[in-house]
């Protein structure tokens, strides 16, 4: 009997076929041309200043953090991330010796409850807000957004999940000074592994350009080599290996990119299909489960997230029907052992222990979809 899986590789036969006609022509495989093509088509569709293409969206998240740190431009190390994320979003911020606060979750986007922000901010007063756009639903961005303005935090988007999401008709990513994105195995698009870093600014594309790549220079522009090659007196010589920043090596592969330049021509096609089967899922499910429910926001939807008291009983019932089901996203960062600070989370702690999400992707049908919304009404 086959079965709905979770995921569905995006790479396609024809995309294989191409790489080996491509890799038949023995080109550099290593970062080079094609790696920069692809990020600034990338720049382009996500209608950013700059982009750098790294080897997990993991590493964007670390770049990002290791950007703010090195830029000199925070008055302090406080951090404020929401609970319901990856590890991975939060982890290099420990990693960096941030001071990391826990937000809450609410109930209409499953992003950051806006009172308890408002609390943390002031409390807390942090110079960094990290948001997650949970499974491709944008938070509340016009509150977040006025909240950073009027208290002077720098925010940080993790669209890793979210992909071509808009809130208030503005492509998730452009909200804030960097954002974060993943092309991993069954998501929107998929580079086999990698992700991207978004820039708004100049001074941070060049701290994450050094940073991606061990802290030297060599993938500034020419200009700006020289300049600080002169500034701290090197010569023409010692500048071939110059580390401005301590840095790491999370760099791609045009390998990677090449299969990326071929995605990214059909990435809208498969956000607009996984829309119509989120807003499928939302007819049959709202009223019988919690969905998400946001205003003013085109949900691209890396799976289809509810929460259920029924939780035990639709698990047992789908993968008796061979459909693949997960935790939603991981339920609360609060909930797992590295997470070592006491947090009062509610709506996490109930998302954490009800929260479920099932399958979305460009090949389901209309009648898969379906078939997955009558085994979850079934132990309702």
């Amino acid at each position: 009997m086959s079965g709905i899986n979770l995921a569905h590789d995006t790479i396609t036969r024809d995309d294989i076929e191409n790489l080996s006609q491509w890799l038949l022509t023995n080109p550099r495989l290593t970062k080079g041309e094609l790696t920069v093509e692809f990020e600034n088509n990338w720049s382009a569709w996500q209608r950013c200043n700059r982009s750098l293409f790294v080897n997990s969206g993991s590493s964007a998240n670390l770049i990002m953090a290791a950007a703010l740190k090195y830029s000199g431009q925070l008055r302090n190390n406080r951090v404020i991330a929401p609970t319901v994320a990856w590890g991975t979003t939060i982890a290099p911020f420990l990693h960096l010796d941030f001071d990391v606060e826990l937000c809450d979750c609410e109930n209409k986007t499953f992003g950051m409850d806006i009172d308890h922000l408002k609390e943390l901010i002031a409390s807390h007063k942090p110079a960094v807000l990290i948001v997650v756009h949970v499974l491709g639903c944008p938070n509340q961005m016009a509150e977040i957004v006025q909240l950073c303005e009027d208290n002077d935090i720098i925010l940080l988007e993790d669209c890793c999940e979210a992909h071509g999401a808009r809130y208030n008709g503005v492509k998730v990513g452009n909200f804030g000074e960097m954002s974060s994105f993943s092309f991993y195995y069954g998501h929107h698009m998929s580079t086999i592994e990698g992700g991207m870093v978004s820039f708004r600014s100049e001074r941070f594309y060049e701290l994450g350009a050094m940073l991606r790549s061990h802290g030297w220079i060599r993938d500034l522009t020419q200009a700006r080599q020289e300049e600080l090659v002169k500034q701290h007196n090197f010569s023409s010589f010692e500048s071939l290996y110059f580390f401005l920043v301590p840095g790491f090596n999370v760099r791609s592969t045009d390998l990677n990119a090449f299969i990326g330049i071929e995605q990214l021509k059909t990435l809208d096609e498969k956000i607009t299909r996984r829309h119509e089967i989120w807003n499928l899922y939302s007819r049959e499910l709202r009223g019988c489960v919690r969905v998400q429910n946001p205003t003013n926001s085109i949900v691209s939807p890396l799976a289809f997230g509810f929460i259920s008291e029924s939780r035990n009983n639709i698990v047992d019932a789908l993968e008796k029907n061979n459909i693949e089901c997960r935790p939603l996203i991981c339920g609360g960062i609060h909930r797992h052992p590295f997470w070592q600070k006491e947090c009062e989370l509610p709506n996490a702690d109930y998302l954490h222990d009800n929260g479920i999400y099932v399958p979305v992707h460009d090949k389901l049908s209309n009648a898969d979809v379906l078939k997955v919304c009558n085994v979850i009404k079934s132990q309702l």
